[in-house]
């Protein structure tokens, strides 16, 4: 009884520690990055807190989540031909439906300014993270600088520089 409490109670520790938020992997696929080479696999840490780390087999790239401008993501298509039922060895690819592979793409400023893009291939739970993480930094940001979401809607004297300041703005009185 205690063997199987001890077994039970191990396994669910395991399954915890690899459901925790660890490194992503990606296939990095295009860009213009210096030192890594185009469909190397690496992988995305995203628990730093200035910056997203890849690393692969040849160089470790900083991503700093302030010099990060644009975020796009896209679903690349899964393109499955069709086999003849009497080939049986792919009868998996006809049981079990490729996954479809999120690309991500990252524009940020780099070191001196100099603008960088990055292409990453990823599965969707990845993505799902890495877009989790630029969003909550991006809010913490936006604390910090003081903005508020208003700010788009209502031109005041707090936004003037926004919207130019040439016009009226709307007082209680």
């Amino acid at each position: 009884m205690r063997l199987s409490f001890l077994t039970f109670t191990f396994i669910l520790a395991s399954g915890f520690a690899l459901a925790a938020d660890g490194p992503e992997s990606v296939t990095y696929l295009e860009g213009n990055l210096d030192g890594l080479a185009v469909h190397s696999v690496a992988t995305l840490e995203l628990s730093h807190g200035k910056a997203m780390i890849l690393r692969a087999k040849e160089a470790k790239v900083e991503i700093p989540y302030a010099g990060i401008t644009k975020v796009e993501r896209s679903t690349s298509k899964v393109e499955t031909a069709s086999e003849p039922l009497y080939k049986v060895w792919n009868l998996r690819k006809k049981l079990i439906p490729p996954t479809p592979v999120e690309h991500v793409t990252l524009h940020y400023k780099g070191q001196g300014s100099a603008d960088h893009s990055v292409t990453l291939a990823m599965q969707k739970s990845s993505a799902d993270n890495v877009m989790a993480a630029w969003d909550t930094e991006n809010e913490l940001r936006s604390k910090a600088r003081g903005d508020w979401w208003g700010d788009g809607i209502w031109k005041t004297t707090r936004n003037k520089d926004q919207w130019g300041g040439s016009g009226q703005v709307a007082a209680r009185e």
